[in-house]
């Protein structure tokens, strides 16, 4: 604030001619119309946005997974007889299978979905047509199914409340041991998230225990558990920046980061609501979701969601919250929109074109790193961050 805003210009401007960084994550791109928020029948449990069409599956706690259909924001818009933006459509229902708490999971080319919970067993769906069971692997765990991954294009992955760990080929048929790829039991807890490398090559599993195991998918072969942590429960693990770091989230409020193939050990572990105002009291870290290779969205257990900057270590904006708690969260297939599902029974939409298209670099100087991130947040929410300068 000691300086002049035409000051503080000339250094973006320097700054843009040295390396060209203001380009980059200070674009013009503008605040995008969203999809109007949907109210859903039941308790959302998970969600997951298909990877090739605007369509959301949303499991919930009745055993009933719904496909919506949205409009891309700005590509397929589409408003009603005044004008406004056209609100979600409920296009499908997955047949009910089990009778409690479901996951779900979507192909890769987006025709199938895979779903599980409490009944021990995995249903994959066809979508192409319409929802058609194609599959159903009865008794796959022995406890409740706790999280799951289509990891390939033959593969999923599960795992249960007691931290066993399977995988499963489709091709194999229905029976539980010939379709089984191969099972560990290293974690003493539920798995909670699974992630993995675009080679397909390392599968990454958070456990609640607060450790993080690493697999081989290709030999299999179990590779190394890594230490246990005093921050809590092992909410969710991602790959970033450009897959040579590991993210984890603890339900403690940090995050943890790891050399990719160097998984005992994390190398940095992050207090991130420290630079939140303390007038909520203490603040629990429930999911996480990489937005680009440095940025990061996370939820609260108050249903607020915040992004995040991870090299490095700011809080950049709050993106929006739920009333009492956010379920469950995930990118959209244009990247512009992060889809969230509340305990609220709401489904909303974000825009994070804004974020998505940025880049933050660490610079030498603090003060430039400060004030990427405070001009980022000006363009993220002008009205929000009127008094960012004060910071």
């Amino acid at each position: 604030m000691g300086k002049s805003d035409s000051e503080s210009s000339s250094e973006f401007d320097e700054e843009k001619e040295s390396d060209d960084d203001e380009g980059e994550f200070c674009g013009s791109k503008r605040r995008k119309v969203v999809p109007p928020s949907f109210k859903l029948k039941r308790h959302p449990c998970s969600c997951v946005c298909l990877p090739k069409f605007p369509l959301v599956a949303i499991a919930d706690h009745k055993g009933v997974v719904s496909v919506i259909k949205y409009n891309k924001p700005d590509v397929d818009h589409v408003t009603d007889s005044i004008g406004n933006p056209a609100e979600p459509v409920r296009l499908k229902c997955v047949e009910k299978v089990h009778n409690s708490f479901f996951f779900v999971d979507s192909s890769e080319d987006s025709s199938k979905l895979v779903t599980a919970g409490n009944g021990r067993s995995i249903l994959i769906s066809d979508l192409s047509t319409e929802v058609k069971p194609l599959l159903r692997i009865n008794k796959a765990h022995g406890s409740s199914i706790s999280a799951l991954c289509w990891y390939n294009e033959n593969c999923v992955v599960t795992g249960d409340l007691k931290g066993r760990i399977k995988a499963f080929d489709i091709r194999m048929g229905s029976h539980p041991k010939r379709s089984r790829v191969f099972k560990f039991f290293e974690n003493e807890d539920a798995i909670s998230d699974f992630s993995g490398d675009s080679r397909r090559k390392y599968l990454l599993a958070a456990s609640a225990d607060s450790s993080m195991s690493a697999i081989d998918f290709r030999k299999p072969k179990f590779i190394m558990q890594s230490q246990y942590s005093n921050s809590g429960d092992m909410t969710s693990v991602f790959v970033s920046s450009n897959e040579t770091k590991v993210v984890t989230g603890l339900s403690g409020g940090h995050v943890q980061i790891y050399e990719m193939g160097l998984f005992g050990v994390h190398i940095e572990s992050l207090p991130i609501f420290e630079q939140l105002p303390a007038t909520e009291g203490m603040r629990g870290l429930e999911k996480m979701c990489a937005i680009n290779e440095n940025i990061y969205a996370v939820s609260d257990d108050n249903g607020n969601l915040f992004a995040y900057s991870l090299f490095p270590n700011r809080l950049i904006a709050t993106i929006g919250s739920h009333k009492i708690s956010t379920e469950c969260f995930d990118m959209d297939v244009t990247e512009d929109l992060l889809v969230s599902c509340g305990a609220d029974r709401m489904l909303k939409f974000w825009d994070i074109s804004v974020l998505s298209s940025s880049v933050i670099a660490e610079k030498k100087s603090k003060r430039k790193t400060k004030q990427q991130i405070l001009q980022l947040r000006r363009q993220f929410d002008p009205v929000a961050n009127f008094f960012a300068d004060l910071e």
